[in-house]
């Protein structure tokens, strides 16, 4: 037998079960979570089990939702029926300890909902104030709904009427000491001494009291309403229910039973003193819940009901222990009515009973003063006084009315604080979907009651004020009897012996069950746990017995049956209790969670406001800070200058452009706003001209005095600013000239002044402040728009293509009055200024020969070459060497021809080459004999010996530029006007729009795509959140604002991941090659990644203000709520969580402000401004992208209100990611050596460099560089004007910004060593010119570098065509503009 008991224990220890062993045999231990009580149904009355149900429940849609329609308002019907007098003492003198015994026992088996604990997800269901009806609230001060707290289900109940909603236990439903030990081994472990099997204890003058909870026990601790804050958790005893802090009494019950508990340990221990801390421990644990069974079932229940439960006849496996909604939600409740306003302390003095009285001369502790600080009151008064004040005081009459302090002054959340329990109970009623009234009494086997007055017959016509209740609830329930809460109709059933027939009915019925059902039941011998004479001795405490025996009270000072004050008791109050004797409860009062966050949330979003505009202004200082260390390192440099030998650089060999330089003023000619570049003046000795020369002596700008007519010249007159000078020159843009000192300037002026003189110009000298004269210059830019502007007009008059775009006004006399200088008419044309070519041609066009070509004299021209016959074009020609206007050429005008002709192709001929060339040509014409060449003459050469004349090294292109550009213009604009009719401004955006769309129709098909993908996911997650996912609560506290985060943060992650997919440059180029590159334009690869780029910022700032929204709804929640939303984060009980810590405490919150910086200091150095003056700001900042991803992995990681999801988006481009950045790193580490570097005009640089091994590309593509011997890590993207068939790569770098500035002045002539720096590579990589090959006709189209982007495609089509390789290009049209002014367009046919 002892080894079968053996055996059984061992299998269930798995469980929880102790094997120890009373005397000589075995037992099996009672598991604190109740689980194995039934062996058969291992879950019946374990913890977390279901309430179970006698009869269909009544919600409102048979589901889950609480009647409310078509039932009284709950505050209403607490009114009606609850209210009343308090101060009536109990009809049978039932003690106040027994009204609080009560709730004690509730404690035991009872844990359903609380006012402080929610239902995950939260549902609030808020009771609409009275409105002043029923002459409730005649001051109509009742303004706000009262908040309900639904209670915590079972999750997959409530979905279907087959199965409703049902409710969680959250204890066991046994008699079995959890509120003692709790419902778990951890919980019991942390309340044992584990020593002498008794629980932790202090000993003090009042007796043994368990320790604070120093171990943070998370016991129950809503806010006292009337001190109106959480207080500490620490300041709380530790014992096994949580609830036992609500107030004084019920505090004391468990102390009462703790020390009971140590009190059987002793007795163990001395009988038995060889048993361990656990055997100890179990046994005295089995006795203190066999005394608490014996003492609810046979003491307390006869005493609360007035009858004895049925017989025990021994354990029922079959039946069902569970707690019943009825019992729960209304039954057990009825003891409310019982509890008193205050609590009397009682002591003895001389034998005497004493009342003390509190601390403000009342005679008892107000009730509602009392909530949540019983410990407080129980260090104060000890636990003796309180009992025996409870023991001599009655409780409240048994009626429906129930206390203010219970009914207008309980405690609730910090948010509306006090609640109406009546209301509540009601509310409960509905939550747990209870049926009506008549409904359950018919569950009972009790008669359904037809008539008002049968609902308490008794004392229907003896009470007058129970009658005036029920006929106002009649009244209230539009005389319905079959549609009545239970709760308040079965308080109106009360009896002076307690509660009616249908309450009764089931208390009786729920005790009875929990007994019977119980194997571990005290009487049940079958488990071997007790013998039949501990049953007995069990059976015979009484509760006074533990009282006398566990405290310093004494038999002589309690009754016996302390459930009942008679008239022998020993102590006996002195009058029945009213609140109005009492301390007043305090006044009504509201708590905003979020007050105290007001300036953390005003000062978080004002900075991230100002976030951007600090980036900006750091931006705007480092540009300030650099360019003042380029002026320092400029004027370090100044003295070097000074010294230099101008004899030496004149004599050196000098290019074409170059002049000879004597006796040059040094000074910095301001090109724009904050860029100065350094200059040499030289005035002219034998021509009137005023020269600027650049470092190395090349020709930057020049003046001719004479075609000015008068010189304006500005000088600065404030000594504070460095000297500065302004020569306006209405035919050109302003001279700004900044000088070192007021000497150089002086000196400037003296020698202007000189020339002026002796070319007889006027010089008109005017004084002004520096500020003024750099406000009113006309700068290069402005000249640019004016130039700009000048040859549209030219060529939309030229060729009638001015449809809707007129100039008229000022602007048109702006137009007219432009005049174009030598070197602005040679740049349109495409020409070198100092070309003999374009002498003649300038002269011939420059009628009035001042100088400047007008607008009538270049529109003239225009019409010329484009509309005139080829007789007129050959007149020209001939004009343009008749250098005598002879009407003749004579041989050496002709010689000059072939020359400028050669000139201009860049042909190397020698000039005996050139006579050679012209007496044949002479002597094939048969005019060997003349020395002169009529018109008729030359036209006949020209028609009859043009290829011989083009054959001589005369490009024929160059030649007939003109021509040949604005015949095709002519007889482009011809077929323009066949077809052109006047269209209006909306016809002309819609065909722009339609061609657009054709061009780019694969780019706006994937962009649809990748919208709609963007679109799709925000929609399906801010769905998700406003109408699914009610199960995590966060919509109904959050509302808008998760939608509108959730939404964006998965367009976003979306967005982010697709980032990194378009930056993987190797890759795309690789899939350039494939037959994919057909149908996905890669080459937009750039312009996907800004949009992506843009996307994601866009859907970054939606989800900062929905934050913004979440993060104040969130901080105005209770700790409670948030709890249950935010599942991954500990809180503490008396914790309230303010803005800041969302923000700044939690990894979600403190990632994103980092991220939110990150982004601002990356899109502000991402932008067209930053990149050009700070890219090596743009280069480091954008590098911060690795931080960013870590951090916003590390956000999304944190769940807060969901699982991660950016790994869905992120894992795949990440990994090609870095893939594609391996391949980079690879090549970059090689150094790449230098062949050959050459400075050029117009600030470009051309680089020559080896070409590594295995290094393949196409012409058309470009690579990244970056120096060694300047910022070895900022990479720049360059066109390699090298061709695929050359063994080394070279690039053109025009100097534009800070890094190819400064890569220019590293490979200028007198800055250059010995060898040149090496280069770092990256590339190739590709662009649309690549493919120029593919298609008969090309269009290559040029801006800013003009050819320079296309030479690679330039060499590679001769190279081909010279070796005969066949391509698909039959033609190639190229077409560049620079800075606005250039425009050529030049053919080449492809064999």
């Amino acid at each position: 037998m002892d080894g079968w008991k053996i055996l059984v224990c061992l299998v269930i220890s798995i469980t929880g079960c102790s094997p120890s062993f009373a005397n000589s045999s075995s037992s099996e231990w009672q598991r604190f979570d109740g689980w194995y009580n039934n062996r058969a149904h291992p879950k019946w009355g374990s913890l977390g089990s279901s309430l179970i149900r006698k009869a269909e429940p009544r919600f409102a849609d048979g589901v889950y939702k609480m009647v409310m329609e078509d039932r009284p308002n709950p505050r209403m019907i607490s009114e009606t029926v609850m209210s009343g007098d308090d101060g009536k003492p109990s009809y049978l003198n039932r003690t106040a300890l027994l009204a609080f015994f009560g709730q004690y026992v509730s404690f035991e088996s009872l844990l359903t909902s609380t006012l402080h604990d929610v239902s995950c997800p939260i549902e609030i269901q808020t009771i609409p104030p009275m409105k002043c009806k029923l002459d409730v609230d005649p001051a109509c001060k009742e303004e706000a709904a009262m908040p309900f707290l639904r209670s915590p289900y079972e999750h997959n109940s409530g979905q279907a009427p087959n199965h409703p909603r049902e409710m969680v236990n959250r204890v066991t439903s046994w008699i079995d000491g959890s509120v003692i030990y709790s419902q778990s081994e951890l919980w019991a472990s942390s309340l044992r001494a584990f020593k002498d099997g008794k629980l932790k204890y202090e000993d003090t003058e009042q007796g043994q009291f368990p320790p604070l909870n120093t171990q943070r026990i998370p016991l129950a601790n809503p806010p006292a309403p009337h001190m109106h804050k959480v207080m500490p958790l620490e300041r709380m005893f530790i014992v096994g229910d949580g609830r036992l802090n609500q107030h004084p009494a019920t505090l004391v019950f468990g102390l009462l039973f703790f020390r009971w508990h140590n009190y059987n340990a002793d007795r163990i221990r001395h009988t038995y003193p060889d048993w361990t801390d656990d055997q100890i421990f179990n046994r005295a644990r089995r006795l203190t819940i066999a005394t608490l069974q014996s003492l609810i079932a046979y003491e307390y229940i006869p005493a609360f009901i007035n009858e004895h439960l049925p017989e025990y006849k021994g354990y029922n496996p079959d039946v069902h222990p569970g707690i019943t909604h009825v019992f729960e939600a209304a039954a057990f409740r009825y003891g409310h009515t019982q509890i008193p306003p205050g609590m009397y302390i009682g002591y003895f003095e001389n034998g005497k009973c004493q009342f003390r009285r509190t601390d403000k001369g009342y005679p008892a502790i107000r009730l509602c003063h009392t909530w949540w600080e019983a410990q407080k009151f129980v260090k104060k008064y000890g636990m003796d006084e309180l009992i025996i004040g409870m023991v001599a005081q009655l409780a409240e009459r048994e009626d429906a009315t129930v206390i203010d302090d219970l009914r207008k002054n309980l405690f609730g959340p910090l948010e509306y604080s006090p609640m109406d329990l009546g209301a509540l109970n009601i509310m409960r009623g509905r939550d747990n979907g209870i049926p009506d009234y008549n409904t359950v009494r018919e569950m009972f086997d009790l008669d359904r009651v037809t008539e008002w007055s049968q609902i308490n017959p008794t004392m229907y016509f003896r009470d007058e004020e129970l009658h005036i209740k029920i006929k106002k609830t009649a009244e209230l329930y539009g005389n319905d009897m079959d549609n009545l809460d239970l709760f308040p109709i079965g308080m109106l059933e009360s009896t002076p012996y307690g509660p009616g027939p249908t309450f009764k009915a089931i208390i009786k019925d729920h005790f009875t069950r929990l007994r019977d059902a119980d194997r571990f039941w005290f009487e049940n011998t079958e488990n071997g746990l007790l013998t039949e004479e501990e049953i007995t001795e069990i059976k015979n405490i009484k509760m006074s017995d533990i009282i006398i025996k566990v405290t310093n009270i004494t038999k002589d000072q309690i009754q016996k049956d302390i459930f009942f004050l008679k008239e022998d008791a020993p102590c006996r109050q002195e009058q029945q209790l009213k609140s109005a004797w009492l301390d007043p409860c305090e006044d009504k009062s509201r708590y905003d969670y979020f007050s105290g966050s007001e300036m953390v949330y005003i000062i978080t979003f004002v900075c991230a406001g100002l976030i951007p505009i600090v980036c900006i202004g750091i931006g705007y200082i480092i540009v300030r800070i650099k360019r003042y260390k380029r002026n320092l390192a400029e004027t370090e440099v100044k003295s070097e200058m000074k010294t230099t030998n101008m004899t030496g650089i004149a004599s050196a060999p000098l290019p074409f452009e170059m002049v000879k330089v004597d006796k040059a003023i040094l000074a910095y000619e301001r090109i724009r706003e904050h860029e100065l570049r350094k200059v040499q003046i030289k005035f002219g000795t034998d021509d009137p001209k005023i020269r600027v020369l650049g470092r190395t002596a090349q020709v930057l700008r020049e003046f001719d005095v004479k075609v000015m007519r008068q010189v304006v010249l500005e000088v600065s007159d404030d000594n504070r600013s460095l000297p500065i000078i302004l020569i306006a020159n209405p035919c050109e843009y302003d001279l700004i000239l900044q000088f070192d000192n007021h000497e150089q300037r002086q000196n400037f002026v003296t020698q202007l002044e000189t020339m002026m003189k002796k070319n007889r110009v006027p010089l008109i000298k005017i004084n002004l402040n520096s500020k003024k004269i750099l406000y009113a210059a006309k700068t290069k830019s402005e000249r640019q728009k004016q130039l700009n502007k000048f040859f549209k007009t030219v060529f939309d008059q030229a060729f009638c293509i001015v449809q809707g775009r007129t100039v008229k006004g000022i602007e048109a006399r702006e137009v007219v009055m432009t005049e174009l200088t030598k070197a602005e008419f040679a740049e349109a044309l495409g020409l070198k200024p100092e070309s003999s070519f374009m002498d003649h041609m300038f002269n011939v066009v420059d009628k009035d020969h001042n100088g400047l070509i007008s607008f009538r004299e270049f529109l003239d021209m225009i019409l010329l070459f484009s509309k005139g016959t080829m007789d007129d074009k050959t007149r020209i020609m001939f004009d343009m060497y008749d250098m005598d206007s002879s009407g003749y050429l004579d041989r050496d005008e002709f010689s000059m021809m072939l020359r400028s002709l050669a000139e201009i192709s860049r042909a190397e001929i020698k000039s005996e080459e050139i006579d050679k060339l012209l007496i044949s040509i002479f002597a094939s014409c048969g005019f060997q004999d003349k020395e002169e060449l009529t018109y008729s003459d030359f036209n006949y050469l020209l028609q009859n010996y043009r290829d011989e004349l083009l054959g001589t090294g005369t490009d024929q292109e160059r030649v007939a530029a003109i021509g040949r550009t604005l015949s095709t213009a002519s007889d482009s604009s011809s077929a323009i006007r066949e077809d052109l009719t006047p269209r209006s401004w909306v016809t002309m955006r819609m065909s722009q729009l339609s061609e657009y769309m054709e061009d780019h129709h694969l780019q706006i098909f994937y962009l649809i795509i990748y919208y709609l993908i963007i679109v799709g996911l925000f929609v399906e997650r801010a769905a998700h959140y406003a109408y699914g996912s009610e199960e995590s609560g966060l919509r109904k506290v959050m509302g808008l604002g998760i939608s509108i985060t959730s939404g964006a943060g998965s367009a976003m992650s979306f967005a982010f991941a697709m980032i990194l997919l378009t930056s993987c440059r190797n890759t795309i180029e690789r899939l350039k090659q494939t037959v994919l590159e057909k149908y996905i334009p890669f080459e937009s690869a750039i312009d996907f990644h800004r949009i992506n780029a843009w996307t994601a910022l866009v859907f970054t700032v939606v989800h900062c203000i929905g934050h913004a929204i979440n993060f104040y709804a969130v901080s105005t929640q209770p700790v409670n709520y948030l709890k249950c939303i935010f599942k991954e984060i500990h809180f503490e009980s008396e914790f309230m969580p303010k803005f800041d810590f969302w923000f700044y405490k939690t990894i979600t919150g403190i990632t994103g402000v980092m991220m939110y910086i990150i982004m601002c200091i990356m899109y502000t150095y991402a932008s067209r401004t930053a990149r050009r003056n700070l890219f090596n700001s743009f280069w480091v900042t954008h590098h911060l992208y690795i931080l960013l991803y870590a951090l916003i992995i590390l956000h999304s990681a944190s769940r807060l209100t969901q699982a991660p999801r950016f790994f869905y988006f992120f894992i795949g481009p990440a990994m090609l990611f870095v893939f594609d950045k391996l391949t980079n790193v690879r090549r970059q580490m090689m150094e790449i050596p230098i062949l050959k570097a050459e400075v050029l005009p117009s600030d470009v640089t051309h680089l020559t460099f080896h070409r590594p091994r295995n290094f393949d590309y196409h012409s058309g593509q470009w690579v990244r560089i970056a120096c060694s011997s300047y910022a070895p890590s900022e990479y720049h993207p360059f066109t390699l004007t090298s061709a695929p068939f050359e063994d080394t790569l070279s690039v053109h770098v025009r100097a534009v910004g800070p890094w190819t500035w400064k890569l220019r002045e590293v490979f200028d002539p007198s800055n250059i060593g010995r060898s040149y720096p090496t280069l770092y590579l990256d590339g190739p990589y590709g662009e649309g010119t690549q493919d120029w090959d593919k298609y008969e006709v090309t269009i290559l189209i040029g801006g800013g570098n003009g050819v320079i982007p296309f030479v690679s495609v330039l060499k590679d089509l001769a190279e081909r065509t010279s070796q005969n390789i066949g391509v698909a290009c039959k033609k190639v049209l190229l077409s560049t503009s620079i800075h606005c002014q250039k425009k050529s367009e030049k053919q080449s046919k492809c064999k």
